[in-house]
């Protein structure tokens, strides 16, 4: 029989090339929500969706499920830094 030891312990945060920009306004962006799909997080997403559209002039809103237990993939948050200029990522566990 063998154990599997599993460190709790994160990975030391990367450093960054350049600190990320100021968001003054969204007015004419686009804005992506990585949503686990808990509940409360549905009904927070829809809330942030209609502010930010109707209050803050967003002119799209993206709803993106990802993971309830695991990170978003790489791949996906390659894609939101390129696409979007506010990202709202949220648990509401």
């Amino acid at each position: 029989m063998s154990i599997k030891v599993i460190d709790p312990v994160s990975r030391p945060a990367q450093s960054m090339a350049s600190p990320p920009t100021v968001l003054k306004d969204i007015r004419g962006q686009r804005v992506a929500i990585l949503n686990n799909k808990w509940e409360s997080m549905d009904i927070f997403a829809a809330e942030l969706r209609s502010a930010f559209t109707q209050r803050h002039g967003a002119v799209e809103v993206e709803d993106i499920e990802v993971s309830v237990s695991k990170a978003a993939p790489a791949a996906t948050l390659e894609r939101v830094a390129r696409e979007s200029a506010l990202a709202v990522v949220g648990l509401a566990n």
